[in-house]
Protein backbone atom coordinates (compact mmCIF):
# COMPACT_ATOMS: atom_id res chain seq x y z
CA UNK A 1 0.00 0.00 0.00
CA UNK A 2 0.92 3.26 -0.74
CA UNK A 3 1.82 6.28 1.81
CA UNK A 4 -0.25 9.18 1.18
CA UNK A 5 3.56 10.87 1.40
CA UNK A 6 4.72 9.19 -1.23
CA UNK A 7 6.97 11.36 -4.17
CA UNK A 8 7.49 14.11 -1.07
CA UNK A 9 3.58 15.33 -1.34
CA UNK A 10 1.89 16.15 1.85
CA UNK A 11 -1.95 16.99 3.03
CA UNK A 12 -3.43 19.70 2.89
CA UNK A 13 -6.91 19.66 3.48
CA UNK A 14 -9.25 16.86 4.65
CA UNK A 15 -12.61 16.10 4.74
CA UNK A 16 -15.40 13.72 5.45
CA UNK A 17 -19.15 12.12 5.84
CA UNK A 18 -20.46 9.41 7.61
CA UNK A 19 -23.94 8.22 6.69
CA UNK A 20 -25.87 5.77 8.87
CA UNK A 21 -27.56 3.07 5.84
CA UNK A 22 -30.15 1.69 8.64
CA UNK A 23 -33.37 0.81 7.77
CA UNK A 24 -33.32 -1.65 4.73
CA UNK A 25 -33.27 -5.30 5.64
CA UNK A 26 -31.58 -5.64 1.88
CA UNK A 27 -28.97 -3.30 2.68
CA UNK A 28 -25.05 -4.78 2.21
CA UNK A 29 -23.69 -1.81 4.38
CA UNK A 30 -25.18 -0.40 7.79
CA UNK A 31 -22.54 3.17 7.84
CA UNK A 32 -20.68 4.54 5.55
CA UNK A 33 -18.02 7.08 5.54
CA UNK A 34 -16.10 8.83 2.35
CA UNK A 35 -12.87 10.70 2.82
CA UNK A 36 -11.53 12.97 0.64
CA UNK A 37 -7.84 14.86 1.18
CA UNK A 38 -6.45 17.54 -0.91
CA UNK A 39 -2.77 16.71 -1.88
CA UNK A 40 -0.13 19.64 -2.24
CA UNK A 41 0.72 18.20 -5.94
CA UNK A 42 -3.11 19.47 -6.54
CA UNK A 43 -4.27 15.22 -6.22
CA UNK A 44 -7.59 14.49 -5.07
CA UNK A 45 -7.85 11.07 -3.15
CA UNK A 46 -10.88 9.60 -2.01
CA UNK A 47 -11.47 6.20 0.80
CA UNK A 48 -14.08 4.62 1.50
CA UNK A 49 -14.80 2.66 4.70
CA UNK A 50 -17.84 0.58 5.44
CA UNK A 51 -19.88 -1.23 7.69
CA UNK A 52 -21.56 -4.71 6.92
CA UNK A 53 -24.48 -5.97 8.13
CA UNK A 54 -23.74 -8.72 10.24
CA UNK A 55 -24.12 -12.28 8.43
CA UNK A 56 -25.79 -15.44 9.63
CA UNK A 57 -22.95 -17.53 7.93
CA UNK A 58 -20.03 -15.71 9.84
CA UNK A 59 -20.39 -14.88 13.78
CA UNK A 60 -23.16 -12.90 13.88
CA UNK A 61 -21.06 -9.45 14.31
CA UNK A 62 -20.45 -6.67 11.44
CA UNK A 63 -17.70 -6.48 9.97
CA UNK A 64 -15.54 -3.18 9.02
CA UNK A 65 -13.86 -2.38 5.72
CA UNK A 66 -11.88 0.01 4.29
CA UNK A 67 -10.93 0.24 0.18
CA UNK A 68 -8.17 2.33 0.51
CA UNK A 69 -7.01 5.68 -0.55
CA UNK A 70 -7.48 6.25 -4.47
CA UNK A 71 -7.20 9.12 -7.09
CA UNK A 72 -9.98 11.13 -7.66
CA UNK A 73 -9.16 13.73 -9.47
CA UNK A 74 -6.77 16.53 -9.84
CA UNK A 75 -7.69 19.96 -8.75
CA UNK A 76 -7.27 23.39 -10.99
CA UNK A 77 -4.40 25.29 -10.78
CA UNK A 78 -4.43 27.72 -8.21
CA UNK A 79 -7.19 26.02 -5.72
CA UNK A 80 -6.17 26.84 -1.90
CA UNK A 81 -7.17 24.15 0.90
CA UNK A 82 -9.43 27.17 2.16
CA UNK A 83 -11.67 26.60 -1.56
CA UNK A 84 -11.12 23.00 -1.43
CA UNK A 85 -12.93 22.62 2.60
CA UNK A 86 -15.83 25.26 1.40
CA UNK A 87 -17.14 23.22 -1.24
CA UNK A 88 -16.92 20.10 0.61
CA UNK A 89 -18.34 21.84 4.04
CA UNK A 90 -21.24 23.59 1.43
CA UNK A 91 -21.75 19.48 0.61
CA UNK A 92 -22.41 18.04 4.29
CA UNK A 93 -18.71 17.22 4.94
CA UNK A 94 -17.06 18.14 8.33
CA UNK A 95 -13.57 19.09 8.27
CA UNK A 96 -11.22 16.61 9.53
CA UNK A 97 -7.93 18.70 9.24
CA UNK A 98 -6.93 22.29 8.16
Amino acid sequence: MAKLSARGRQELARVSKETDVEGAPDRLVTWRRRTYALMSDRIILVKDDVRFTPSTYGNGKPKFHSYGWKVKAKAREGVTPEQFKEVYVKAGFTVLKS
